[in-house]
């Protein structure tokens, strides 16, 4: 991954951040490279909402906060990167 793949993925989650998105499947399999010219971003295709039968998520922000944390260090293990969480961005090892 470039420094600009990187910094559209860091975008990306900041986005989900920001608007507090609920979503259950982060896999990399969900989450496309669009790359228009020269712009590059990041879309999700699939996993958003809550399946489990109390929907904790939905009613804490803490709880989304928390699981979305768990999602993208997944995320970043995957792709070889690691999660800081304090600054909810990924950067290299």
């Amino acid at each position: 991954m470039d420094a600009r793949q990187l910094e559209a993925l860091n975008a990306f989650i900041a986005r989900i951040e920001e608007l507090d998105i609920v979503f259950n499947d982060s896999n990399p399999e969900n989450v496309l490279l669009d790359e228009t010219g020269d712009e590059l971003r990041f879309i999700m295709v699939d996993g958003f909402g809550d399946q489990n039968l109390l929907q904790l998520r939905r009613l804490s922000r803490r709880f989304r906060k928390s699981a979305r944390a768990r999602r993208w260090r997944r995320m970043a293990d995957f792709l070889d990167l690691d999660w800081n969480a304090e600054t909810e961005r990924l950067e290299r090892r």
